[in-house]
């Protein structure tokens, strides 16, 4: 096998494995590179309709994920009076096996002190945040959640910094996560929380002041 049957092989594995995923930031960006592989595959062995068709695949990856990082989304902040509200439990249900996922400890049922709130974004509920308030101006982050089709990281951004006011109402001046979740993790430290130093490995600090 050369480096061009391989070529050909990457391709479409890149295109099969975009294809799996939930997020579709990650589908267009891997089937963008599994596009572009392809269509110069075919541009190395003269196949030139897969050159084109896999070239012209690659431009809409592009122009779609140009839309997605610059077009201009309205976010909010819905309040959850109750953490036995009927909407709160369908959704809980309905994205139990991510949620376990993401945060396998998490447990609601038992916060004496809770601040909890969905994010909307074009008025679509895309996340969920609960936390307890945990001494003085200080919140521990039980669960922040976002559906999958909407990790782009705008959430999070949106949530600490733009909408921080919300926590600062409530006297909240400081968040601690706690994750061994790989994935979780990158999240935590690309908006900004910081390993905790007086907590140890999978604690994480954020100030808001």
């Amino acid at each position: 096998m050369n480096w061009i049957e391989l070529l050909g092989y990457l391709g479409s594995v890149l295109i099969a494995v975009s294809l799996t995923m939930k997020s579709m930031v990650k589908l267009r960006w891997i089937n963008l590179f599994g596009a572009a592989t392809f269509a110069f595959y075919g541009y190395v062995i003269g196949a030139y309709p897969v050159l084109a068709l896999n070239g012209f695949i690659a431009l809409v990856d592009v122009f779609y994920i140009v839309q997605m990082y610059y077009r201009r989304d309205w976010f909010d902040i819905f309040p959850i009076r109750s953490l036995e509200s009927a909407f709160l439990q369908r959704f809980l249900a309905f994205h139990r096996d991510d949620i376990v996922h993401f945060f396998p400890d998490a447990e609601i049922t038992t916060l004496r002190d809770p601040l909890a709130f969905f994010i909307t974004r074009n008025m679509l509920p895309v996340g969920l945040f609960i936390g307890e308030k945990r001494g003085e101006g200080v919140l521990k982050v039980v669960l922040e959640y976002a559906i999958p089709d909407y990790r782009d990281l705008k959430n999070g951004f949106y949530l600490f910094d733009d909408a921080a006011g919300n926590f600062r109402r409530e006297g909240i001046r400081t968040l601690r996560a706690h994750s061994t979740v790989p994935e979780h993790v990158r999240y935590l430290r690309k908006v900004g929380f910081q390993p905790d130093p007086d907590r140890g490995d999978g604690h994480f600090v954020r100030s808001l002041t």
